[in-house]
């Protein structure tokens, strides 16, 4: 009699939430592009104002779809802030965490 044994795998492997976590990446940088495009004849604050509008909850709200390490919160971090760099024409070097501070809070 042959036994038969069955490999369980889960449902979503570190591939895979990688995979998430590119998409979470791919559809804040489209938003952020989305709003600074439509939005480039407005001011920065109003520009701001959008992307928290329209950015900020699918950052939010799709954290707790994923388990975040330290690398991966750099990731999003260095996401959010280049959303800012680009709306006030800062280079990637400039920090933006002054700017962040006093325009969104």
């Amino acid at each position: 009699m042959q036994k038969i044994v069955f490999q369980t795998t889960t449902l979503f492997s570190i591939s895979n939430y990688y995979i998430i976590f590119l998409l979470l990446l791919y559809h804040i940088i489209t938003a952020c592009n989305s709003v600074l495009v439509r939005g480039k004849y407005s001011s920065e604050i109003v520009q701001v104002e959008l992307i928290k509008s329209y950015c900020l909850p699918i950052l939010v709200y799709s954290l707790g779809a994923l388990e975040m390490n330290a690398s991966l919160i750099e990731e999003l971090s260095v996401c959010w802030n280049n959303g800012f760099r680009k709306n006030f024409r800062l280079h990637r070097w400039e920090s933006v965490e002054q700017l962040q501070f006093f325009v969104v809070f």
